[in-house]
């Protein structure tokens, strides 16, 4: 299938955050869903491996697929042609959802409807299209969607026909024999008009957002016990005010629970990412993450948790946080590429997603991973800094310490080797020259690569490449210039 080529994305990679160029991220792209057959506006996003599903109003789900060329649009998922909206999505594996809480789903308006879809060689096709045993009028079933394994839970925040008195449900499926068959209906000890319209699922354990609930939203936490889920805790942080709206932007991972909550501006407050752990079996609120940059008022909601890693974003651009021996660290910032982001994020294979409000996503590389070093016993290391994505072509080597104002020059190379060169050691064999940088006042050497122009355009996806600096070192008293170690990196698309 012939599929739309997205606009280079350099024009709006804006300033980057980090105190060292290898923490660093860049944008691989950024495109209009409209231009691509996508929603008009965007509500939810959802990534896994090398997929990508886009929910939202005036269209149907948008699948992007990260091929050789990037990550790239991949069609809407077919069938529930009737459909004009997915507000909510969730892809895993070869299966993805997409829930139309706002439709007619066949049991009057606004009753809803979750379709099932899988992908095999052929691509993508619907295979089931849900509606709840109680299917009525204005249930809004599929707001929310969760998909782990063989288990997907439903919100239907207005769940009447059910309960009677009630006005919130999660309705739990599992896949028997390949066919989705409702095994539960879930409700909350007590809960508000918000209940069920955000959900996150990962194992035996289920989040729902309550974002109606006193004083400022909650997190109502389900746990599996005997294949069946039981209310084990209610989540809220201290100081929530009227519109913090805990528990809108949910995530579950590895015992571990992260909301987002809006800020406020009567009285100013930031908003949070909020940290859950259970030392000793109970739930318990252990940090607070606020981005470096805080603004009053300015929300800090769209959060994305996998393993030790958050992704969060806000009106000011997005932010990585990572984790390390009990403590979480901000890593990066990239700048609101001109859109108000925090609507929602996810996380992939190498990339984060960043759903901006209306029409547009953005695609986030999330760092140098396939990377080491040679010849470490250099004086001066080499650092890779952007991301190794072809796509992005925002890749950078910087070489320190180098005596300021001494001019260097980049060598790279496929194939190693280990002789002395000058006052260092050349790990590079048959080296190809890169980039000239003159070292600024703090002694780096900085060099920014062009991965079309350089080596012939042979820079490409699945390669990988050496990298050294060369450099002017007049005060070692030897032969006036000595090399950094040298640094592979493999790059992507």
């Amino acid at each position: 299938m012939d599929r739309p080529r997205l606009a280079h994305p350099l024009a709006i990679l804006l300033g980057l955050g980090g105190s060292s160029p290898a923490l660093a991220q860049c944008l691989v792209t950024s495109f209009d869903t409209r231009e691509v057959g996508g929603p008009t506006f965007l509500t939810d996003v959802d990534a896994d491996g090398e997929w990508a599903v886009l929910g939202g109003v005036g269209g149907p789900a948008l699948l992007l697929e990260r091929t050789l060329d990037g990550w790239q649009p991949a069609g809407s998922l077919p069938g529930c042609s009737s459909l004009l909206d997915s507000l909510a999505v969730a892809i895993e594996g070869s299966r993805a959802v997409a829930g139309a809480g706002e439709e007619d789903g066949g049991a009057g308006w606004l009753s809803g409807m979750v379709c099932v879809y899988e992908r095999d060689a052929s691509g993508w096709r619907q295979v089931q299209a849900i509606v709840p045993s109680d299917a009525g009028p204005e249930q809004a079933f599929g707001a929310a969607v969760a998909l782990d394994g063989e288990t997907l839970v439903v919100g239907a925040p207005h769940a009447l026909a059910h309960f009677g008195d009630g006005d919130a449900a999660l309705y739990v499926f599992e896949l028997r024999a390949g066919v989705w068959v409702e095994v539960q209906t879930v409700q909350a000890v007590s809960w508000s008009t918000g209940f069920g319209r955000t959900l996150a699922l990962d194992g035996d354990v289920l989040v729902a957002g309550d974002v109606g609930a006193s004083p400022g939203g909650a997190a109502v936490v389900f746990e599996r016990v005997a294949g069946v889920f039981v209310e084990t805790a209610r989540l809220t942080s201290p100081g929530l005010l009227p519109y913090s709206r805990f528990g809108a932007w949910l995530d579950v991972d590895a015992g571990r629970i992260v909301a987002g909550t809006s800020g406020t501006t009567a009285p100013p407050t930031i908003g949070a990412v909020h940290v859950f752990e259970r030392p000793g079996g109970v739930w318990t609120e252990t940090h607070t993450l606020r981005p470096s940059d805080a603004v009053l008022g300015a929300s800090f909601g769209g959060v994305a948790l996998d393993g030790a890693r958050i992704l969060a974003a806000g009106h000011t651009g997005i932010y990585a946080f990572d984790e390390s021996g009990g403590t979480w660290t901000e890593r990066w910032k990239l700048e609101s590429p001109g859109d108000e982001l925090g609507v929602a994020v996810a996380l992939g294979t190498q990339a984060g997603f960043a759903v901006a409000e209306w029409e547009r996503v953005h695609v986030v590389d999330l760092g140098i991973e396939a990377t080491g070093t040679l010849c470490s016993d250099a004086r001066a290391r080499l650092e890779a800094g952007g991301c190794e994505s072809v796509q992005a072509d925002a890749l950078a080597l910087e070489a320190s310490p180098v005596a300021s104002g001494e001019a260097g020059l980049l060598l790279l190379g496929t194939a190693r080797t280990r002789r002395p060169f000058g006052d260092g050691v050349l790990c590079i064999d048959a080296p190809l020259r890169g980039p000239l940088a003159v070292a600024d006042a703090a002694g780096r050497l900085r060099f920014e690569l062009d991965l079309d122009s350089l080596a012939g355009g042979a820079l490409q996806a699945g390669s990988t490449w050496l990298f050294q600096a060369l450099f002017r070192a007049p005060s070692t008293g030897g032969a006036g210039f000595d090399l950094s170690e040298a640094r592979w990196v493999t790059l992507v698309p």
